[in-house]
């Protein structure tokens, strides 16, 4: 009697050992699994996208590029309408560092949109087009005004910057 109760015990313990291993693999899978499927989405959500082209429809197509260097421009502007909370300032940084253009751009507390550009004439050209028609998608242009545009020997900025 005292043998089978024995025995009963043991296989108690080896069912609970083998339950537990079970139960253990199973977990271990599914954090396994769980962990591989977070990792693949935050990879594919970081992995860098390729730059726009100039060719996107926000930017309009470059001209053939003449044997002569654009010389550099430097003008100001402020863009009226609803330009503020309809991430302006980003498409704006987006589109002058896709033309190749320096500067700065900020909010104003009249609800403008002020900045500073430099650049290759034909690039400030393209990118004065955009201010004035284009801007960023939820954005509303009533105008744009340009102040003090004037060719300059260097460039003032290395590179385009949203001001706070």
């Amino acid at each position: 009697m005292a043998q089978q109760i024995l025995n009963k015990k043991d296989r108690d313990a080896v069912g609970r050992t083998v339950l537990f291993n079970w139960q253990h693999t199973l977990f271990t899978t599914a954090v396994a699994t769980l962990l591989a499927g977070f990792l693949a989405v935050i990879f594919t959500w970081y992995t860098p996208a390729s730059p726009p082209s100039l060719a996107s429809p926000s930017v309009p197509s470059p001209e053939p590029e003449s044997t002569t260097m654009s010389p550099l421009v430097s003008v100001e502007f402020e863009v009226f309408g609803r330009v503020q909370g309809v991430f302006f300032r980003k498409y704006t940084q987006r589109t002058a560092r896709d033309l190749g253009l320096v500067g700065w751009c900020l909010n104003t507390r009249h609800d403008t949109v002020q900045g500073h550009v430099q650049g290759p004439a034909d690039a400030v050209a393209r990118m004065k087009r955009w201010l004035s028609e284009k801007g960023s998608p939820q954005s509303k242009i009533d105008r744009c005004e340009f102040h003090n545009e004037h060719n300059v020997a260097e460039l003032a900025y290395k590179e385009f910057a949203v001001r706070h």
